[in-house]
Order: C-alpha cells, then sequence, then structure tokens
C-alpha cells in the first residue's frame, strides 16, 4: 500500500498538472481566509480613496501620468524622497473598479492567484536549476517552494490588497529570470522578447525589480555555462527595460532628493549619521530574525517602534559581524558556484534596495520589504534541509520537522490573515505590538473614535473615546509634533462635549500645520457651544494667529454684533470678514445691518446693494435696503426697492 502511495505521489510530480494544482491548493490554504477580510492600512491610498482608482479605465492616464499618491491626495505630493512611480498595480485596481465596483473579495482572491502564480513560476525555475535532484519530493524545489509558500512574512503582501505592487514586481522578476534561463538552454530570441515584457511589467510595478539586473546573470553564471555574448543578450532586455523605466519616471515626477520634514516619511530626522546607520544595521538584523523566527509581525515599524540606537549597542556589532561573515562567505564562494552563497547573494542583494543604505525609503523598515529577499531564503533553507542536513539526520526525522515548522506556520499564518480584517482590527490588535509607535497609537486612536460615532450607547461610545485619548496622547508623548495625533485629539474631547481641551489641541495641530480641516473642526465645535462668551474669546485667540482668517473674522463680527450689542468690533470684524472674502452674502448683508445698527445709513445702504448682487432672492435684505433709503430720505429709490418686495411677496403667496 505505501508504495502505491508512493508511485501515485512520485507521478503526479512528474505531471506539471498536478504540482500547479497542488501549489494552487497550497496558496489557498494559507490565505483562503483572506478573501472575508475588507480593506485596510494603504488600501485607502491606492483604492477606496484614489479618485484616479475609482474612475476605473478612464483613470488610466492619470495614473501613468502622476505620482502614486496624487490620486489619493488630490495633489502631485512629495511625501517621501525620491516620490513613488508605482502604475501598474493601480491600473489592475481601476480594472477591478470597472468591472466589479469596490468588491475587496475579488481583489483578495487576485492576489491569492498572483501569489500562485508566482510560487509556481519559482518552482519551475528551481526545477531548472536543481535539474539533477535524485528525489521527486524530498528535493530543493519542492522544499524551497514549499518555505516561500508557508512562510508568515508573507502576510502582509498577500493579506493587504495594496501589496498587489510587491507581488507583480516579484512575478515579472521571476519570469524574466525563467525566460533568460530558457534562453541560455535554447538560444531563442523570442525568449529573451518574453523577458523584456516580464521584467518591465515588475518594473513598473515597483522599483525594487531592478535588482534581478544583477540577480539574472548571477543566477546564469552559478547553474549554467554562459558565454560573454549570452550574458549580454539576458542582459540587453533588462537593461532597455530600466531605461525606459526610468525615462518615463523622469519625465513624470521628476528625481527629488530632499529629505522629508515630517518624521513619519523621514524616521531618521532625529538622528545624527551615527545613529542612522546603528539604527539601519538594527533593521537589518530584524529582518534576518524574522526570516528565522517571523513573530510577532505588525504592519508597524514607524518611529519609534524601532528604537534609535547608536554603535555602543553590542547587538549593532553583532548584526554587523553576521552580514561581514555573510558577504566575506558569498564573495569566496561563488566563485566555486556555491548554492548557498548564491542564495545570500540574493538576499543582499533584494534587500539593500530596501535597507536605507542606499537611498531613503520613508520608514525604518516593513514586512513586506522581505518579500523579494524571502526567495533567497527560501533557496538556502530548501538546499540545507535537502542536501546537507541529511547527513546529520535521516529522512524521516527532517520530514517530522518540516511538518512541524509546516503546521506552525499556517497556524501563524492563518491568524495573522484575521487580524488584516479591516483597519479596526489591525490597528487595535497591532498597537499592543507597536506599542511605542507614534502612527500605532495615532491609528489605533482614530480608528476607536470612528467605532464610537456608530455607537448608540453613549456609555460605551464614551469609553472608547477615553481609550482613544489614552492612545493619542501616547502618540504624542513619543512625537510631539504628530499633526495628525493633535487633530484627532481634538476630535475625541469634541465628541466628549470638552470644548476647552477640543480647542487647545486643534490650536495645537494649527501650530504644526494650518489645514483646512483643522478650521473645519473648529467652527463645528464652536457651532454647538451655548457661550457666547467662549465662542468669542476662542475666536478672539485664534484671530490674532490667523487674521486673514473668513470665519474667525465673521464670527466675532457676527457674535458682538447680536449678543453683544457691540457695535464697533462687529463693523471691525465684519469689515475684515468682507475684506477677505467679497462675494460672502452673509457677512455684507450683516456688516450692512451693523452700519445700520450704528447709524451710519449710507454705508449701510451700500452694503445692502453688495449683498443684493450677491443674492438676489433675500427678501429681508430688500426690506433692510428700503429701510436704510426711506430713512436718508431717498423715498424714489425706497419705493423702487418697495416694489421689488411686493412682488417678491406675491410670488411667495
Amino acid at each position: 500500500m505505501t508504495s502505491v502511495i508512493k508511485n501515485f505521489v512520485k507521478n503526479s510530480l512528474q505531471n506539471n498538472y498536478i504540482e500547479y494544482v497542488i501549489i494552487l491548493l497550497l496558496c489557498f490554504i494559507f490565505y483562503g481566509n483572506t478573501l472575508f477580510n475588507k480593506y485596510a492600512l494603504d488600501d485607502a491610498i491606492v483604492i477606496t480613496q484614489n479618485t484616479f482608482t475609482k474612475s476605473g479605465l478612464k483613470g488610466i492616464p492619470d495614473i501613468l501620468k502622476f505620482d502614486t499618491f496624487t490620486g489619493f491626495f488630490g495633489e502631485q505630493k512629495k511625501l517621501v524622497a525620491g516620490g513613488r512611480y508605482r502604475p501598474l498595480s493601480l491600473i489592475t485596481f481601476a480594472i477591478e473598479y470597472q468591472l466589479f465596483g469596490l468588491n475587496p473579495f475579488i481583489s483578495h482572491l487576485i492576489n491569492i492567484l498572483l501569489f500562485a502564480f508566482t510560487c509556481i513560476i519559482l518552482f519551475k525555475i528551481l526545477k531548472f536549476l536543481f535539474f539533477n535532484s535524485k528525489s521527486v519530493f524530498w528535493s530543493v524545489p519542492v522544499i524551497a517552494t514549499l518555505v516561500f509558500i508557508i512562510h508568515p512574512i508573507h502576510t502582509e503582501v498577500i493579506a493587504n490588497i495594496k501589496g498587489r505592487d510587491e507581488i507583480i514586481a516579484l512575478l515579472g522578476s521571476l519570469i524574466s529570470l525563467l525566460f533568460s534561463i530558457k534562453y541560455i538552454d535554447n538560444k531563442k530570441f523570442i525568449y529573451l522578447l518574453y523577458s523584456f515584457l516580464a521584467f518591465t511589467t515588475g518594473i513598473f510595478s515597483k522599483e525594487n525589480t531592478i535588482c534581478f539586473i544583477i540577480i539574472i546573470p548571477l543566477t546564469i553564471y552559478v547553474f549554467r555555462k554562459a558565454d560573454l555574448k549570452a550574458f549580454l543578450n539576458i542582459l540587453l532586455p533588462i537593461i532597455i527595460s530600466s531605461g525606459i523605466f526610468i525615462f518615463i519616471r523622469y519625465k513624470t515626477i521628476g528625481f527629488h532628493i530632499n529629505q522629508p520634514s515630517e518624521l513619519m516619511n523621514n524616521p531618521f530626522l532625529y538622528a545624527n549619521v551615527h545613529q542612522k546607520y546603528a539604527t539601519i544595521f538594527l533593521t537589518l538584523g530584524i529582518y534576518i530574525k524574522l526570516l528565522f523566527f517571523p513573530h510577532p509581525l505588525t504592519f508597524d515599524y514607524y518611529p519609534y517602534h524601532i528604537k534609535i540606537t547608536d554603535f555602543s549597542d553590542y547587538r549593532i556589532l553583532l548584526i554587523i559581524l553576521i552580514y561581514i561573515i555573510i558577504i566575506i562567505y558569498s564573495i569566496f564562494k561563488i566563485k566555486s558556484k556555491s548554492v548557498i552563497a548564491y542564495s545570500y547573494l540574493f538576499f543582499l542583494i533584494s534587500i539593500s534596495i530596501v535597507s536605507n543604505i542606499l537611498f531613503p525609503i520613508g520608514t525604518f523598515m516593513n514586512e513586506r520589504f522581505l518579500y523579494m529577499p524571502s526567495v533567497g531564503f527560501s533557496i538556502f533553507l530548501g538546499y540545507i534541509i535537502v542536501e546537507k542536513l541529511k547527513n546529520y539526520l535521516n529522512t524521516k526525522i527532517l520530514l517530522f520537522i518540516f511538518s512541524v515548522l509546516f503546521i506552525m506556520a499556517f497556524i501563524k499564518t492563518f491568524s495573522r490573515n484575521k487580524i488584516w480584517k479591516d483597519d479596526f482590527t489591525l490597528f487595535t490588535n497591532d498597537v499592543n505590538i507597536s506599542s511605542n509607535s507614534a502612527k500605532s497609537n495615532t491609528s489605533a486612536g482614530g480608528v476607536l473614535i470612528d467605532k464610537a460615532n456608530t455607537i448608540k450607547d453613549i456609555s460605551k461610545a464614551t469609553y472608547l473615546r477615553k481609550q482613544a485619548i489614552n492612545y493619542l496622547h501616547k502618540a504624542i508623548t513619543i512625537y510631539p509634533g504628530y499633526f495628525d495625533a493633535m487633530l484627532l485629539l481634538g476630535n475625541a474631547y469634541a465628541e466628549l462635549k470638552n470644548i476647552d481641551s477640543a480647542i487647545f489641541y486643534y490650536q495645537k495641530a494649527l501650530q504644526l500645520n494650518p489645514k483646512e480641516i483643522v478650521f473645519d473642526n473648529i467652527d463645528i465645535v464652536l457651532n454647538r457651544t451655548d457661550s457666547v462668551d467662549q465662542i468669542i474669546n476662542i475666536c478672539e485667540n485664534l484671530v490674532k494667529k490667523f487674521p486673514k482668517r473668513f470665519s474667525l473674522n465673521y464670527k466675532l463680527g457676527y457674535y458682538y454684533g447680536r449678543y453683544k450689542n457691540n457695535l464697533n468690533k462687529s463693523i471691525y470684524y465684519l469689515e475684515k470678514a468682507v475684506e477677505i472674502k467679497p462675494d460672502d452674502f452673509a457677512a455684507n448683508k450683516d456688516l450692512g445691518v451693523a452700519y445700520a445698527l450704528s447709524n451710519n445709513l449710507n454705508k449701510a445702504s451700500e452694503q445692502f446693494e453688495k449683498a443684493i448682487k450677491i443674492n438676489s432672492k433675500d427678501i429681508d435684505t430688500y426690506k433692510n435696503l428700503y429701510l436704510s433709503l426711506l430713512n436718508l430720505g431717498k423715498k424714489n429709490e425706497a419705493d423702487k426697492i418697495l416694489a421689488i418686495i411686493k412682488e417678491m411677496e406675491n410670488k411667495n403667496n
């Protein structure tokens, strides 16, 4: 019976169709539960709140013409050093939106299918590279591909729809590698065209595809015999592709190298050179740790989940030593075409572009940045398990160990996928892991406020808002200059009807960045306030800092006139309001009333006439103008206005 099963497995694995079905099934076993997830994290930037994506096919030209963030922010913003030009994944989202609308199920399904296709391509490549494997099942291609499929570090890329840029980038890179190998084996120039198209697909999805300019010839060097001409032939299409991308990128968004002045987009903003590079090496050490032990996982490695360190930290010296050993080993052993050296170099080359060493990437690190380098790790682990450990452990023990790791990886991946359900689940879970991150605390605070606003139970809503305030206070303790946290604190206190605290944090937010949304929120809070004195006090404090702000001047003019009968101050602020916004009907009308009450009838009548030009349908303004003209002794003009008033009254009746 055992021999029958073995023969069945062997025959099945020799059948490409069965191999691919098994890979597809494994991908769905590990990531199938993401199909029930919603949108989360950066999905808003590329899908749900991206005007280009939500324009469907009509949005594709704009996706190609602008920075990746433009469709979200509504303007070309250079939030991170170098900008971002990754149009291809956004194009797929635009096509999805055209066909299915906002449908996270479809998006998650496509991510899984693309991941499965990537795993199939990886398996095909490894079969080409390790074609001398004695065992069909217990072979480097099988074990390395399994390691790649089951590794929990990939949850961010697969479970977060936005991670499709990483998926397509690696998929295009691997297909380009596959056709480069086929060209070396068969010398058919059509394979070079396929390599070019695949590489172009990858690099227009994400820039790290460019690593394969080195990885592809390195692979050929280690696993094939090729002359210089063959190397040049496989390099030519990918170099041309890279050149096309760089040219289009430059023409589209340029190459700016200025560092952002905001900590969340420049984590080394307050670090000196020694601290910067020590912290970079710390992240490189964490990357290795996550490959071998992917726990805990988090979406957030922003300041200061990763703490700024220096070279006095013993861990940094240990990490540097590890990398020196890896580099020296790779340099000396690659000459003898060592598979281990190859896997090391694959990892080093692909991690270098996201390491912050070559250029800043806008964050300390991210788990998704290990997606491409993990191919090198998978080859390394597959080779060690199959070719090296067999000298110390028999196959049954190795199979048992691998089975245990398989089960543990499934449990971790399956549970982590559920955390990516939506923003609320993700942020409130990961804030416990990234507890020292200003971003995590702010994100958790934000979703708790949103949740509270949907709850009718006042006590539960109050509890959530107070919980949000705790997170937000921690965020500004970590990063006192965090605008988003200040704004959300103002919102939370406003919902709790703590007006003084709300205004205090709105003012803090305005000091950091006088955005329109802060003034809008202040207006909402003031409109909810019954105390005229409090409104006047708040507006007077604000107008000193923002004298050109229309709403502040108008409110002061209105409240001084209507509730304090202080016509001098009312006229002063209303005149400023009209100067700032000449076409505002209410300000012109109220200024006319203030002039009339102060017995300045000439100015009153002039102001009412201006108001009527803005809005000719307000009967009260005509009545005010009529009285002003009548009191000025301009009976003929007053009679004309009276006739208009009667005509308007007849129409209304």
